[in-house]
């Protein structure tokens, strides 16, 4: 009995090649209906996802019902989320590609690019002369 629980009936690298396809797959599913966040969720969507679930577990595991593919199986899936957050947390392109330009609850923010964020002191003079000669060009054409 205890041995059956630990024999693979599944090579471990189409395991993981069926984990990683799986995981790609529903995440290209949920970015392409704009489901991004728990927030966006209906209970619809919420019934989708325990259904996937169950849908896509063969997929993954195959016919392997052993406690070690179970856990490669499982451990693959959380290796390819973290990768997959790590990347979209240090790369602003990841982040377009995966997260998209909306936020969770629709709005649409803009962030101005790193260098243009911030005004500087010789911001602020350079504005400041600018509005000076402005000001003394209105005074004397008046």
């Amino acid at each position: 009995m205890w041995h059956a629980l630990f024999i693979e009936q599944i090579p471990f690298a189409e395991k993981v090649i069926r984990t990683v396809t799986v995981y790609a797959l529903i995440a290209l599913l949920f970015r392409l209906t704009g489901k991004r966040g728990l927030s966006n969720l209906s209970t619809f969507d919420v019934v989708v996802i325990f259904l996937l679930s169950n849908v896509v577990q063969n997929a993954i595991i195959g016919n392997d019902t052993s406690l070690t593919g179970g856990i490669v199986g499982a451990v693959t899936l959380v290796t390819v989320n973290a990768l997959v957050n790590r990347v979209v947390a240090s790369s602003a392109t990841a982040a377009r590609i995966f997260d998209g330009v909306l936020e969770p609850g629709g709005q649409l923010v803009l962030s101005l690019k790193q260098g243009e964020q911030s005004a500087t002191k010789a911001d602020v003079t350079s504005l400041h002369d600018q509005l000076s000669r402005i000001e003394n060009l209105l005074r004397t054409a008046s």
